[in-house]
């Protein structure tokens, strides 16, 4: 999807937030959950950019999974202020329960959007419903393990070799993909989780004297590439002592004699290799963790949900799947450990997505909870007069609450993509 200029793109938001049916939801969204049917994607993503740019505070919108990110993500990155700062946290691509390493594309995304919540980057993030149960570190505790570079700086080589394998790197003789680092005669490559490309740094002693972009193909240095952040390949870094409490952790946990022989094969892994399959799933709980909506701080974030009927539905899926996982893998005589010791429990994730104060669904079902906190809109083809005031929302079917009122708002010249007016928002007054 080419992108448009920013002045076009402004000046899209400003005719928006002139509209009457923009008006109605920005003066409620702050005081009542907001319930919006019928837009079409790009009327999402352009009503959401206009609200985050007006509010001007960060904005993260729960969707159901991630089929549905990457055409959002494009429509958001067109309509917002600043595209860059639109980014998305995929959801885990294993459950606990397979004594397998993430993907490597999973887990770049993962960190790059991590490092970008840390570094205030973010502006606007979408996270699928899954995402929301995940562990993770302490902001500041994963902020202390990003290595800043740049040219100037005095290194302790052996320290920042041993902190890039904590962090999850791998050393091997030429970079080819990101979590690699090369070190020989002066030169240290590393390929960071965060970049598109591979990173050059050149010694002068211990000194960095360059830091260049290199191509893994050719293995051929590029342009200068400025400071570097790098950002580890993990989320939780796996230290010596980090391993030693992991053991204790375990042989204690699981004493019964059912768990006997995959606790004694894990221990020995961890002690010769330092890890065993699925570690990444057993590391927190030998961490200090926090859930994932800990990382947004209500007074700087706003939040909005796509289609919260089906993020309910996936989210009580995702809870029996992992119950189900558990109790398989437990009967098989597999030392691990219960969802609610590796993840957020479900009923935090509601009690969370509860506290958004905007919703997108494509129909109305049923009267919504808290019917006196709440309002509705939809789009309708017809405007009806601007002076017929408040109404019920006819196209749900809903009868009104004798202490609130919602509207029925036009929104479709522009769920329709049509440029120019962005439609006369207007309601009925049926009370």
């Amino acid at each position: 999807m080419s992108r448009p200029s920013p002045t076009l793109t402004a000046r899209i938001r400003e005719e928006l937030a002139r509209t009457k049916a923009f008006r109605a939801i920005e003066t409620r969204v702050n005081n009542a959950r907001v319930d919006v049917t019928g837009a079409a994607v790009e009327a999402r993503a352009l009503t959401l950019a206009a609200l985050q740019e007006r509010a001007g505070r960060r904005m993260a919108i729960v969707v159901p999974g991630d089929a549905a990110i990457d055409d959002f993500e494009a429509s958001l990155r067109l309509f917002c202020r600043e595209p860059k700062g639109v980014s998305a946290y995929p959801s885990p691509s294993l459950s606990p329960y397979q004594d397998l390493a993430p993907s490597l594309g999973v887990t770049r995304n993962e960190i790059r959007a991590l490092g970008m919540l840390i570094d205030s980057e973010v502006e606007v993030l979408i996270v699928p419903a899954r995402a929301l149960f995940s562990r993770l570190p302490r902001p500041e505790e994963f902020a202390s393990r990003i290595v800043r570079l740049a040219e100037g700086i005095e290194l302790d080589m052996r320290e920042l070799l041993e902190r890039l394998i904590e962090n999850g790197f791998v050393r091997t003789d030429l970079v080819g993909e990101a979590g690699e680092f090369a070190f020989r005669g002066g030169i240290l490559d590393l390929f960071p989780p965060n970049t598109a490309r591979a990173v050059r740094v050149e010694l002068f002693g211990d000194t960095i004297d360059s830091l260049r972009w290199f191509e893994v193909e050719t293995q051929r240095s590029e342009d200068e590439s400025g400071p570097v952040s790098i950002l580890p390949m993990t989320h939780f870094p796996v230290t010596k002592a980090v391993r030693m409490a992991l053991g204790r952790r375990l042989s204690l946990d699981f004493m019964d004699p059912l768990f006997k022989r995959d606790l004694a094969d894990k221990i020995e892994r961890l002690n010769e290799n330092g890890t065993f399959p699925g570690i990444e799933h057993y590391v927190p709980v030998a961490s200090s963790t926090v859930s994932f909506f800990e990382y947004l701080d209500p007074a700087e974030w706003m939040f909005a949900l796509i289609e919260p009927d089906q993020i309910a539905t996936n989210v009580a899926k995702f809870e029996a799947l992992l119950d189900n996982e558990y109790q398989a893998a437990a009967e098989k005589g597999r030392a691990v450990y219960p969802p609610g010791k590796l993840t957020t429990p479900g009923e935090l994730v509601l009690s969370f997505l509860d506290s958004a104060r905007l919703a997108f669904s494509e129909v109305h079902v049923g009267a919504p909870s808290r019917r006196s906190h709440r309002e509705s809109f939809s789009p309708v083809g017809e405007v009806p007069k601007e002076d017929e005031g408040v109404g019920h929302d006819v196209a749900s079917g809903d009868t009104p609450h004798p202490h609130s009122a919602s509207l029925r708002v036009s929104l479709s010249p522009l769920a329709r993509g049509e440029g120019g007016s962005m439609g006369n928002g207007a309601a009925r007054n049926d009370r």
